[in-house]
């Protein structure tokens, strides 16, 4: 992996705050921040990579495939449930590239054969809260059978 940049988007009210940590080999980075509702401007990452110009030639260790690129840390709201679905934002001219260090063919997601996908995930109130709610169905039970 040379680098890349996207953004993240979900526009959801579930979540609170949001943070991208590229991975530790790249040494180029650009962070758009939290943009709200569950969206974040562009991300730029990577590494300087000039084939044929020692010691540039070669990426450094750890963005071998398969490898993180970086993470997102997600705060979702208190109380706050429900399915968030995140999309990745392909960025122009490109959203991500690759090199194959054997041939120095360099490859990138404008070209078709790299891509992005998104991801979705369940917020659910904390186990602690489940106790709360428990609480108030037996004080509204208990008022129900009052007023009967």
């Amino acid at each position: 992996m040379l680098g890349g940049a996207f953004g993240l988007t979900s526009n959801s009210g579930c979540v609170e705050s949001m943070l991208w940590t590229p991975a530790s080999w790249s040494a180029f980075n650009t962070d758009g921040g939290y943009a709200g509702n569950g969206n974040y401007n562009d991300v730029i990452f990577g590494q300087l990579v000039i084939p044929g110009v020692p010691p540039f030639d070669v990426p450094g260790a750890g963005p071998e495939l398969g490898s993180s690129i970086g993470f997102y840390t997600i705060t979702t709201r208190v109380g706050s449930a429900g399915v968030i679905d995140f999309d990745l934002i392909a960025s122009s001219p490109f959203s991500l590239e690759v090199i194959d260090i054997g041939t120095g063919e360099i490859s990138d997601s404008s070209q078709g054969n790299l891509s992005l996908n998104g991801t979705t995930i369940t917020c659910l109130p904390s186990p602690g809260t489940f106790p709360v709610f428990g609480a108030f169905g037996l004080i509204a039970a208990r008022r129900l059978r009052r007023s009967a």
